[in-house]
């Protein structure tokens, strides 16, 4: 780091320090938008959590309560910030030089580090901490009742702002289940019930409008590609997986297949995958959607010893988050635990049944749950249970399932199942409010 450098980032952040000190009533937003990791300097940092810890007890942000808090020993510093500082007015704009400066010094810093490394391990961890440096929320967002109902009036009144659902390939699944960038899916099955296998076909159908990232992480590349084919063209997987095609189907397969090269949709194969670099990577390919196959696979920070329930609960809340803050639709496949053998009835399976952890059903915006049908087991039919949506309705979708082709297609028929696997009974969602006293609109809005 060259002198000019060092001395911009040690102004910014004594800026920003004065700010503080001559008006302390801008504290709080300062404390909601800066953070502290963009402190390099030991003695800034350490002023800037004087100032914090000033506030966050009550007390004034006030120059001489700070230096007793911290020492004689800082007291030539205070004054000379305050110094520096001509106006706490313009503490926003201290506070983007300093964002900028410190970001520029850590990648830096960075590259120095990158180019020592020792193995490709931890170039891969040095690589995804950098790319946090990108990541430009300060800090929660705000937006008042007027602003809100502003921003829906100007959406409502333009076409081009109308929500754009990601298409799930089925009619009466798009209906009920409406997933965007930004959204948490689980989608639970038994081993062997056709989870990938629809999966893939849900991934093909939303990379006609949007870049999917398909992460595999038990399939290698020619099982998947292989899978796709056959759906795509309707030839039997078993012949593409033994390249023995008859002759009708090669010739079939070459004619079909040109119409469905798609370079929007990548299939990504790791064995072993932990979420920081699984999010680095979807980050760099710049995908709108991400499936996991299946997220039972993925591996945390944790410590080693972790349990399964605790690497789990924190891969779980990883992806959330990922979903929300960067603005990606998440879908993961998720393992059931095995039913008990004992029961003499089979029972249908529900978000309890997730494997390893009850985070997931907590973290998920949509959880769903494909099961065989058991009361006509022979018919190869999938029951698709929707057991949570945040922005629609409840519900079960029955698929038909070929297993020659790996292809599933919707019922036109939508009837339930009257003995196998049944839909829980409905709630009645309206009854907690019989008794709610109504509310009274204020006089002010009253005609």
């Amino acid at each position: 780091m060259d002198d000019k450098a060092r001395q911009r980032l040690l102004d910014s952040q004594a800026a920003l320090i004065g700010s503080l000190l001559i008006d302390g009533s801008i504290a709080g937003e300062v404390f909601a938008a800066v953070p502290e990791t963009d402190f390099l300097s030991e003695g800034m940092l350490a002023l800037f959590r004087g100032c914090r810890g000033l506030f966050l007890a009550g007390k004034p942000v006030d120059p001489v309560l700070l230096a007793q808090a911290l020492g004689d020993g800082y007291r030539q510093t205070i004054i000379d910030c305050m110094d520096l500082t001509p106006t706490a007015a313009r503490w926003r704009d201290y506070a983007a030089a300093l964002r900028r400066d410190a970001a520029t010094e850590r990648l830096r810093s960075l590259g120095l580090r990158l180019s020592a490394c020792a193995d490709p391990a931890e170039g891969e961890q040095l690589l995804t901490e950098g790319l946090g440096y990108f990541d430009r929320r300060t800090g929660p967002q705000r937006q008042t009742l007027r602003e809100g109902l502003e921003a829906l009036e100007k959406s409502l009144a333009d076409p081009e702002q109308k929500p754009k659902y990601l298409p799930m390939g089925f009619s009466a699944l798009d209906g009920r289940v409406r997933v965007y960038p930004g959204k948490f899916v689980i989608l639970g099955g038994y081993p062997s019930s056709g989870k990938t296998a629809l999966a893939l076909q849900m991934a093909f159908s939303m990379a006609r409008s949007c870049r999917v990232g398909f992460y595999s992480l038990e399939t290698d590349f020619r099982t998947a590609f292989n899978r796709l084919a056959a759906y795509l063209t309707g030839t039997n997987y078993a012949h593409i997986q033994d390249g023995e095609l008859t002759e009708a189907e090669e010739m079939h397969l070459k004619e079909l297949t040109p119409f469905f090269k798609l370079d929007s949709l990548t299939v990504e194969h790791a064995s072993r995958l932990n979420v920081q670099t699984l999010q680095a990577s979807a980050l760099s390919q710049r995908y709108d959607v991400i499936f996991i196959d299946y997220l039972q696979l993925l591996e945390s920070d944790l410590r080693r010893d972790a349990t399964r329930y605790e690497q789990t609960t924190r891969v779980s809340m990883e992806l959330h988050r990922f979903a929300q803050d960067r603005g990606v639709a998440v879908v993961a496949l998720s393992q059931l635990s095995r039913p008990d053998k004992a029961q003499k009835k089979p029972r249908r399976p529900t978000m309890s049944d997730l494997r390893e952890s009850g985070q997931l059903e907590q973290d998920a915006d949509v959880v769903m749950i494909l099961a065989q049908d058991t009361e006509k087991p022979d018919s190869g039919d999938r029951l698709l249970y929707i057991d949570k949506n945040k922005d629609g309705k409840l519900g079960m979708v029955r698929l038909a399932f070929e297993g020659e082709t790996q292809r599933f297609s919707q019922r036109i028929r939508q009837e339930e199942p009257k003995k196998g696997y049944g839909l829980p009974k409905p709630r009645d969602r309206w009854k907690a409010f019989e008794n709610a006293e109504p509310i009274e609109l204020p006089e002010e809005f009253k005609e």
